[in-house]
Formats: structure tokens, C-alpha cells, sequence
């Protein structure tokens, strides 16, 4: 099966997905000739794949699937799944639409149409709701899908593939900070704080990987990709101080080389 992944270019402006606001997506506007600049800058240095769609390439290529990624085109495919956001829905929909016009199944994945279905219903075959990783594992199974699908959370997510980046970049401009490839690796899912204005808490509770899965993952990018950028994308990166403690050492001891940000709280430095 050839299994098309959408991460769609924005209809306008620059717009980001992935775990952006949660899921639901961010999008700059250019107003002036220095925002244009920023934006173009952004787009063409630090845009990165979804990890979404990331590990949903893993599992398809696990099972023998062929997977190609797409960020405007409809290419040829027996499936696709398309990254949801709430900013720029209408494209999305016409994108799956299309697709399914031209004989493709198609389904929505991620946070926005999870939450908010009523934006994408009647616009693809299938959405899948939920993280996706479980769903996925049916659909790369062989089954065919229809309607609201559930998607359990994973609970154990040292038992997901690790994401394969080299194959959403097939025809992609490889993403640099300077010198540095820019990847991004999630250690945990879900926060443990109840902020209200925050949506990360949406879909699923905190579950968090071993340390050693972490470094793993870590000393492949690091085999693949020498001295990389990483973007932890845990939304409480330190919320565990023993567990993030015990990482530093386990970077340490395998010699891994990179450079890194992250996102926590003051009070959980």
C-alpha cells in the first residue's frame, strides 16, 4: 500500500501545526516587509515535519507500506491521512476532498479534528479520533475504516517505532539552525499542570518514556544526523527533576553531541 502523509503548506501566511498551541495550530500573518522576511526565513530555515506524522511514517514502513509525504501536491497513493489544524481547515478540507476525487481514502488525524469534527465530517472517509498511533496500527493492518474512529491513547510509548524523519524528507529541503540539522523528539505526552487556557491536556493524560528509550532514539539522530538541533517537544520537559536528571547522565555516558531547547515551567527548573 502507498501511504500519502499530509502536512499541508499554509493557504496563508505562515501557519504551524504539529503540537503548536496543542495541536490546534498557530499562523503569522505578514503585515510589513520585515514580517514578510521573518516569515520567509521561518519558513524556508526553521519549518520542521510534524512528529505526528513522523511516527505515523514509522508504523506504515514497519508493516512493508510505502510512504510519501506531501505538503501541496495529491500523489499517487491507495491512502492518506491529513494533519488537522483549526487555523487552516478550509484548505485542508478541499486537499482531502480532492484527494478522495481522485480516488485516494482519506482520513484527518491530530488534535483539531479530534475535538472539533464538525470542521472536517464529510470531507474525507474517515477521521481518526484521538492520538493516532493506535488507529494507525489497524489501518496498516489492512482494515478499512469508516466515520469517527477511535484512538486510544498508547500507554506504553517506549513500544512505538521512533520516528522516521528520513522518509518526510524525500524532495524536502533539509532544515538547519546554522550548521545543525533540526529535529524534534518528544520524551513524554500529555502535563501534569491544569493550566485552563492550555489545550495540551486535551486528548490524552501525562505518560512518559524510559530514559533509556529516550537516549536510544536520541544516539540514532545523533548515528544519522552528527551534532543535531533538538526541539523537545514535551510540554513539561523537567517535570520529573530525577527523570530529567537521570537523561543528562545517559546522554552523558553514551557521548551523544547535540545542542537543544525545550519548554517547562519556572518552577519546575
Amino acid at each position: 500500500m502507498r501511504v500519502i502523509l499530509a502536512d499541508l503548506e499554509a493557504a496563508e501566511g505562515l501557519v504551524a501545526k504539529d503540537t503548536i498551541a496543542g495541536g490546534f495550530g498557530s499562523r503569522l500573518v505578514p503585515f510589513s516587509r520585515v514580517t514578510r522576511v521573518f516569515c520567509h526565513f521561518k519558513q524556508s530555515r526553521l519549518y520542521l515535519p510534524s512528529i505526528q506524522m513522523a511516527y505515523l511514517a514509522a508504523i506504515f514502513a514497519r508493516q512493508g507500506h510505502e510512504v510519501v509525504f506531501s505538503r501541496k501536491e495529491i500523489p499517487e497513493g491507495d491512502l492518506a491521512l491529513v494533519l488537522s489544524s483549526l487555523v487552516d481547515y478550509r484548505q485542508e478540507a478541499a486537499w482531502a476532498r480532492e484527494a478522495r476525487r481522485k480516488g485516494v481514502r482519506t482520513g484527518f488525524v491530530g488534535l483539531a479534528c479530534s475535538k472539533l469534527p464538525e470542521l472536517f465530517r464529510g470531507h474525507a472517509d474517515f477521521l481518526l479520533i484521538g492520538e493516532p498511533e493506535t488507529a494507525a496500527l489497524r489501518l496498516a493492518a489492512g482494515e478499512m475504516l469508516e466515520g469517527s474512529v477511535p484512538s486510544p491513547p498508547v500507554a506504553d510509548l517506549d513500544s512505538l517505532p521512533f520516528p522516521r524523519w528520513e522518509l518526510l524528507e524525500k524532495g524536502e529541503r533539509k532544515r538547519r539552525l546554522g550548521r545543525r540539522r533540526r529535529l524534534t523528539v518528544l520524551a513524554s505526552r500529555g502535563c501534569t499542570e491544569h493550566c485552563t487556557y492550555c489545550p495540551h491536556r486535551i486528548l490524552a493524560g501525562y505518560r512518559a518514556r524510559s530514559v533509556r528509550n529516550v537516549a536510544e532514539e536520541l544516539e540514532q539522530l545523533c548515528d544519522l544526523f552528527p551534532r543535531p538541533h533538538v526541539v523537545f517537544r514535551d510540554p513539561l520537559f523537567t517535570e520529573n527533576r530525577e527523570r530529567c536528571l537521570g537523561l543528562c547522565e545517559e546522554i552523558h555516558s553514551r557521548g551523544l553531541e547535540f545542542t537543544f531547547d525545550c519548554e517547562t515551567r519556572l518552577d519546575d527548573l
